[in-house]
């Protein structure tokens, strides 16, 4: 679909207004207006769907799809797609991990531990 054939249907559409189009990086903002919900489209989105599954996203009729995912690693948010090879391995790496818990008698408390470390100087 076409951009501007995407705005005429949201003209054309009484549930939802254009509320802004950043022609920097390429979107728009949509409000689905009875649930005063804002949706960011990208023109990529919008070129890649037909109208009624666009329509369908913004008015809630179904799941929207996911474009970006967001991880927090290191203590903050970023996109997934943006990081390089390495850091994707590593986000592979701990979701593959194994984060069971250790029965009682394995743990090792601190005390033990420093114990432990101490006299293996």
């Amino acid at each position: 679909m076409q951009t501007l054939d995407f705005v005429d249907q949201i003209k054309a559409c009484d549930e939802l207004e254009v509320v802004d189009i950043v022609k920097d990086e390429e979107y728009m903002v949509i409000k689905y207006i009875p649930k005063d919900q804002h949706y960011r489209v990208t023109v990529a989105a919008i070129k890649e769907n037909e109208w009624k599954v666009l329509k369908d996203i913004l008015t809630e009729v179904r799941e929207a799809i996911v474009l970006d995912h967001f991880a927090r690693i290191v203590g903050y948010f970023s996109k997934v797609s943006n990081w390089n090879k390495s850091k994707l391995g590593e986000l592979k790496d701990r979701h593959e991990g194994d984060y069971s818990i250790l029965p009682e008698e394995k743990i090792k408390t601190k005390k033990e531990t420093q114990v432990y470390a101490e006299a293996s100087k």
